[in-house]
C-alpha cells in the first residue's frame, strides 16, 4: 500500500501582495521581519524584529494539504493537522537562560498536549545575542538554558532526537521561538566537515548548542532537506576571520556538504535560503555572490541579524530537495554523531 504523501511546503512572498489561494493548499504559519505585519493568513501569523534588507520584504510561508485547526497551547500559537504541528511563541525576559528553559519547557509540554512527539524544525531569536552577561555573552546562557530543558524531557542522550535549528540575534524585541513537529521523525544530518554542534568544546559555552546539522522530513512529508543555520566553521573553529567573500565560500561548502558526496549547489536542490547578515555593508557584496542561485530559480532572503559569534560575518539556512545523485546519501540511515 503506498503511504499518503502530506506535502510541507515553503515559499517566499512579498509582504505587500496577499499570497494567492490555491485549491488544497492551506497555511500553516506566515513569517514577516520587520515591524510592519502583513495581512493575516488562516494560520499562524508571527512577526520577527530582523530588518528586511530586500527592497522588497519577505514572508516565509508554510503550507500542506491539509486544513489546520488554529489554537493556543501553553503560550504557544498553534496549527494543526493530522501529521504536522506548526508553533510560534514569543518572551520578554532578561535572561537568556531562564528564557530559554521557559520558552522550551512550554514547547516540549504543547509536544506531549498535542501527541506530536518529533520536532524537525525550530527557529530562536535571542536579543543581543553577543552582549557579556556575567562571563558569558547571552547566547551561551540560551543555549545552556536549552539544554537543560531537552536534558529535562528526554534525559541523557537526547541529543539524538535534535532538530535542525537556527539562532540569531536580534538588536530589539522579545526573544521568539518558532517550530514545526510532526508524528514520524525525520531523519537527523551531520555536517562531515564540522564537530557536531552538540559536541563543541567547553570554551564556546558550558553548554554545547543542541541542534542537528539538517533534518530529512519523513518521507509522508516529502523527503525535504531543513537546512540549519550554516556558517564559516571547520571543525568546531571560526575561519576567514574579516573576510566576507570567503566565509560566504566556507558556508556555501558546509551546505554542499549537508547535500551529500558530491552534491553540487543549484536551484534544482536549494529551493530557499535565508541569509542572516551581520554588517549591512556587506548585503551587496554577499547578494551579488549568490546572483547565480537566484538567476536559476533559488528563492533567497537577506536579513539584517547578528550571529552567535562576533567574529562570523553570515549565516545561512534554508531549505533543499533531494537529486537524483544523492538521494542515497540522504535517504538512508543518519550520519553518526
Amino acid at each position: 500500500m503506498n503511504q499518503r504523501i502530506f506535502p510541507l511546503h515553503l515559499e517566499y512572498f512579498s509582504d505587500s501582495q496577499p499570497i494567492p489561494e490555491q485549491s488544497g493548499v492551506h497555511v500553516l504559519g506566515r513569517v514577516s521581519f520587520g515591524d510592519k505585519s502583513p495581512a493575516a493568513t488562516d494560520g499562524v501569523d508571527l512577526l520577527v524584529p530582523l530588518d528586511p534588507l530586500d527592497s522588497e520584504p519577505l514572508s516565509e510561508v508554510w503550507t500542506t494539504d491539509q486544513l489546520p485547526t488554529v489554537g493556543t497551547h501553553a503560550g504557544f500559537e498553534t496549527a494543526e493537522t493530522s501529521e504536522l504541528l506548526f508553533g510560534a511563541a514569543t518572551l520578554d525576559c532578561e535572561d537568556p537562560e531562564a528564557a530559554a528553559q521557559k520558552l522550551y519547557g512550554d514547547l516540549f509540554e504543547v509536544l506531549g498536549e498535542r501527541n506530536f512527539q518529533n520536532l524537525l524544525r525550530i527557529w530562536n531569536i535571542v536579543p543581543r545575542i553577543g552582549e557579556d552577561r556575567a562571563g558569558l555573552d547571552r547566547y551561551m546562557h540560551f543555549c545552556r538554558g536549552r539544554a537543560i530543558a531537552f536534558e529535562q524531557r528526554h534525559g541523557q542522550g537526547f541529543e539524538s532526537l535534535l532538530p535542525a535549528a537556527s539562532a540569531v540575534g536580534s538588536d530589539r524585541g522579545p526573544f521568539v521561538v518558532w517550530f514545526i513537529a510532526s508524528k514520524r521523525a525525520g531523519i537527523p544530518r551531520e555536517n562531515p566537515r564540522q564537530i557536531s554542534a552538540f559536541q563543541y568544546p567547553e570554551r564556546y559555552g558550558p553548554k554545547p548548542p543542541s541542534f542537528a546539522r539538517a533534518t530529512l522530513t519523513p518521507p509522508c512529508l516529502g523527503s525535504e532537506l531543513l537546512l540549519s543555520g550554516t556558517a564559516s566553521i571547520l571543525g568546531s573553529e571560526s575561519v576567514h576571520l574579516n573576510d566576507t567573500s570567503a566565509q560566504l565560500a566556507e558556508t556555501m561548502e558546509n551546505l554542499r556538504a549537508l547535500l551529500g558526496k558530491n552534491g553540487r549547489i543549484d536551484s534544482n536542490h536549494l529551493r530557499q535560503l535565508k541569509v542572516f547578515v551581520r554588517d549591512r555593508s556587506d548585503y551587496a557584496e554577499i547578494r551579488e555572490a549568490l546572483m547565480p542561485l537566484i538567476q536559476t530559480g533559488t528563492q533567497i532572503m537577506f536579513l539584517r541579524a547578528d550571529i552567535c559569534r562576533p567574529e562570523l560575518l553570515l549565516e545561512i539556512e534554508g531549505l533543499a530537495v533531494q537529486a537524483p545523485s544523492t538521494a542515497t546519501a540522504l535517504g538512508t540511515t543518519p550520519v553518526a554523531h
